[in-house]
């Protein structure tokens, strides 16, 4: 598998530009890590041995008002950078698409490049690195979210402070 921006994958996209309207060109991208199943490989093309690796990044490009989705974006072992994430964006404004939302988890790695692009809870948006009037907002990944939150309540509980309906009753009934 190539690293790295997909060039091939831009073709189709490119050719099908032409019979879109404007509102099916705008573009979502969506990355994350995907972890993978360590072992030694051979690539045949390079003859060299790749040593193993814990996860791949990936990113896909999929429509906001169509029905189109494909990976632009694949490497190993490398967490996103905006240097990566700006690349992707110019190849795909280069081909006649304008990405307008980006959509990641919280993971760790993913809240480093967000502060390093300034995104916070006042400011969810970044300007696009090469038409500088476009906006692109973040969105988190919401069945992330949603594990993040289900995992939260199974550490700690549900606390609800002064409350002494059946909820507590049962909560306390739990821990003793």
């Amino acid at each position: 598998m190539c690293e790295g921006l997909l060039h091939h994958m831009f073709q189709y996209p490119e050719v099908a530009r032409s019979k879109l309207n404007t509102k099916e060109c705008i573009k979502i991208l969506q990355f994350d890590e995907v972890k993978v199943k360590r072992s030694l490989e051979y690539d045949v093309k390079k003859e060299e041995v790749v040593s193993p690796f814990l996860y791949m990044q990936v990113v896909m490009a999929q429509g906001l008002f169509s029905k189109w989705k494909q990976p632009v974006y694949v490497n190993f072992d490398t967490k996103m950078r905006k240097d990566i994430l700006e690349s992707i964006i110019i190849k795909l404004h280069g081909v006649g698409y304008v990405v307008k939302v980006i959509i990641s988890n919280l993971g760790g790695r993913n809240v480093c490049l967000w502060k390093e692009m300034r995104i916070s809870t006042e400011k969810t948006f970044f300007n696009h690195p090469s038409a500088e009037s476009e906006k692109m907002y973040l969105f988190t990944d919401p069945s992330h979210l949603l594990k993040l939150i289900r995992n939260w309540f199974l550490d700690t509980g549900l606390m609800l402070p002064d409350y002494k309906g059946p909820v507590a009753a049962f909560i306390n009934a739990e821990k003793s």
